[in-house]
């Protein structure tokens, strides 16, 4: 069950791959649609999956300031994600659009996209992806999968990454951000808010404790590449050379 609080729907998923969506407007729940035909379109548009290898982990609608052709997310015990369009007004309201498998530029200790077999728990939320998936019987591995656009390009990136924690996960969520909304646009680059807003958080909770992820910002991954560059820094900070 997944809310989206700003199209006032309700979207539910049962054991058998039926996505429901129900309008919640004005204190009243009504069925607007049953969407049943998942997995024989998902096989039909997406060669990498096929009827009966993969099952829905989780259903997350995309924030209205995302996308106007995207509003609902749903990723796969495989790590695939599946997006898929909403309009009331048509009879097939709910389409599955298209799918992205886990791949991308990845960073240190990538697990392989063929090793991901087992998510059983997975999070969204604008551009950021959190994937546990099984490891063994008391160990999981984090996947962290980020959506971005390079500015005045129209390009998207996809970066992936991963983690060894021990415990099972048993939930993800954001850490909000304590700013005054009206300070800070959403939906604009964070290149162009970065210097007004902290690094996003993201907490895993599991049964060995709580693991903390942060998603670096623009000048955080320039701070870290300053510094595995040694020249021009020493024990105080970076040091400016201007040449005569």
């Amino acid at each position: 069950m997944s809310i989206d609080n700003e199209r006032s729907i309700l979207y539910t998923l049962n054991e058998n791959g039926v996505i429901a969506v129900y309008n919640v407007r004005d204190g009243n729940t009504t069925l607007e649609h049953t969407y049943a035909t998942l997995y024989s379109d998902v096989a039909r548009h997406y060669s990498r999956l096929r009827i009966p290898d993969f099952s829905l982990v989780n259903i997350i609608p995309t924030r209205a300031d995302e996308s106007r052709s995207i509003q609902l997310v749903a990723v796969t015990n495989k790590g695939d994600r599946l997006y898929f369009s909403y309009n009331r007004n048509y009879s097939n309201a709910l389409e599955f659009k298209y799918a992205k498998a886990v791949r991308g530029r990845t960073t240190s200790q990538q697990q392989q996209a063929s090793e991901v077999k087992d998510v059983h728990e997975a999070f969204y939320s604008k551009g950021v992806f959190i994937l546990a998936n099984t490891r063994s019987d008391d160990s999981d591995t984090i996947l962290t999968l980020t959506t971005e656009q390079i500015p005045t390009t129209g390009i998207t990136l996809d970066t992936t990454g991963s983690v060894d924690v021990q415990g099972r996960t048993y939930a993800i969520a954001e850490i909000p951000l304590f700013v005054q909304p009206a300070v800070i646009p959403t939906n604009v680059s964070e290149l162009a808010t970065q210097h007004i807003k902290p690094k996003r958080e993201f907490i895993c909770l599991s049964s060995s404790g709580i693991q903390l992820i942060s998603k670096l910002r623009p000048i955080d991954r320039l701070e870290r590449l300053l510094k595995e560059n040694k020249e021009g820094w020493d024990s105080s900070g970076p040091q400016i050379k201007v040449s005569p």
